[in-house]
């Protein structure tokens, strides 16, 4: 009764979470379409610069040390304390080296990008480094202390307000450097509310054996599961109506970057393996992932430091992408050989298959009627913006021609993927009961009668 009672819990905290996740990636296409339309090309191309230097340096600095939360919360009784203060001092020095870096060196990044604009604002995105790497702490800490449904509010505020004080920050002053600004506010917003969140969790924290396999093996391949549901479906689609997605979100001025945008999905499907809270559980694993981890980054920063003068910008997205993608398929094989995994275990992933199946087939379906139709429904939407709004701006005709486009494939992928889904048995019923319930919130409980099982 208890391990079916700890299953449950698991699969409530899966569902807030990944609701979560879903309402912060809707709200985080607000703000690139608020850049674009409001900053010129070139400062849209100093605002990328600067972030993808910020998200690099949050993403790789630390090391992965927060991660640790997973391990020593689940275990450690007397010491979490002691756990959660010694990951927040190493994220506050590396930080801080890293702003301080950034300080001395202004044109480190300058140079890299060849902008005068960047060594000016060096500083202030070491600050926004600092900041982020320490704040960032808030959702993972919230995780790990398996409070689902907080780490889902502070999942969703953090991207609101992210959304809204950098994009309140582009309209009122359309410039980069008040992006940055507002970067900072964000992030210093997140630091008291993570300071708040610690001192009532875990009071005085600054004060300062290895879990099952099989059990650790069967809640990986159902975390893998679900996320292929959601992810293998997005990447499929996204993969298909890339050049119009790019033209609709940024304007034509970014067509070029379609293929920029193709190489990151790449990324996506790749989400669905789960290896850092394994690679965190052995500490064996974890002290040759991080070698691993700055042997590829020192191979980036080389490669990129000989061809960045002979690398276009596809060729550095894809040294980047590469070097993550080796970081998985190393990671992965730590894993795979730690806990023992062999054929038998094969039969758990059967359902991420069959995800990458449905997805493949409504992919293709999606692709043929996409690749035939795309042309006329944008001009289609194009020629109603212009009668309906009275219209003639490029960005405004552009956009509802695209999302016409977006719309009628979306209609044609979504029916074939969820029906395939039902069918094949990915749907569960505590899932489809959730569906329900909901609707019944918003239709006559009489509409919505039980779904039949069509899995025979």
């Amino acid at each position: 009764m208890k391990k079916e009672k700890d299953i449950q819990s698991l699969k409530a905290q899966s569902v807030w979470l990944l609701t979560a996740k879903i309402i912060g990636f809707a709200l985080s296409f607000f703000l690139p379409l608020v850049i674009v339309r409001s900053l010129s090309q070139e400062a849209v191309g100093h605002y990328r610069e600067a972030f993808l230097v910020i998200m690099n340096a949050v993403i790789i600095l630390p090391l992965g040390l927060s991660m640790s939360a997973y391990y020593f919360l689940a275990r450690e009784t007397e010491r979490r304390g002691a756990a959660i203060f010694n990951i927040l001092l190493f994220n506050f020095v590396v930080g801080g080296l890293a702003c301080l870096f950034l300080f001395i060196y202004p044109e480190s990044i300058g140079n890299i990008f060849r902008s005068e604009e960047l060594t000016r604002l060096a500083p202030k995105i070491g600050i926004v480094i600092w900041i982020w790497i320490f704040a960032t702490f808030l959702e993972t800490v919230a995780i790990a202390n398996q409070e689902a449904r907080v780490a889902t509010v502070f999942i969703i505020l953090a991207q609101l307000s992210k959304t809204l004080l950098m994009g309140g920050a582009v309209l009122i002053f359309a410039t980069v450097e008040a992006f940055i600004w507002a970067a900072m506010i964000q992030g210093v917003i997140q630091t008291a509310v993570l300071i708040y969140y610690l001192r009532t969790r875990f009071p005085g924290f600054w004060r300062g054996k290895e879990g099952n396999k099989e059990e650790m093996i069967r809640l990986t391949a159902r975390a893998m599961q679900k996320l292929a549901f959601v992810y293998f479906p997005i990447y499929a689609f996204l993969l298909v109506t890339s050049q119009t997605f790019i033209i609709t979100l940024f304007t034509e001025k970014y067509a070029a970057s379609a293929s920029v945008f193709a190489i990151n999905l790449t990324l996506l499907p790749l989400g669905v393996m789960i290896t850092d809270p394994i690679v965190r559980s052995y500490k064996e694993l974890g002290r040759f992932f991080l070698v691993t981890r700055i042997i590829v980054l020192a191979g980036v920063v080389a490669v990129l430091y000989i061809g960045l003068g002979s690398f276009s910008m596809t060729g550095i997205i894809s040294v980047a992408v590469g070097a993550i993608i080796l970081e998985k398929i190393i990671a992965e094989t730590m894993v795979v050989r730690k806990l023992g995994l062999g054929l038998r275990h094969l039969a758990m992933m059967k359902n991420v298959g069959k995800a990458a199946v449905i997805s493949l087939v409504a992919g293709v379906v999606t692709y043929l009627v996409y690749s035939n139709v795309h042309e006329y429904l944008r001009v289609v939407g194009q020629h109603f913006a212009e009668e309906t709004f009275h219209t003639s701006d490029l960005g405004a005709v552009n956009f509802v021609g695209g999302s016409l486009v977006l719309l009628i494939s979306g209609l044609v992928f979504a029916p074939i993927y969820l029906i395939g889904a039902n069918l094949w048995g990915l749907i569960e019923d505590s899932e489809r009961n959730a569906v329900r319930s909901i609707l019944r919130k918003f239709l006559p409980l009489r509409t919505v009668e039980p779904a039949t099982d069509t899995r025979g």
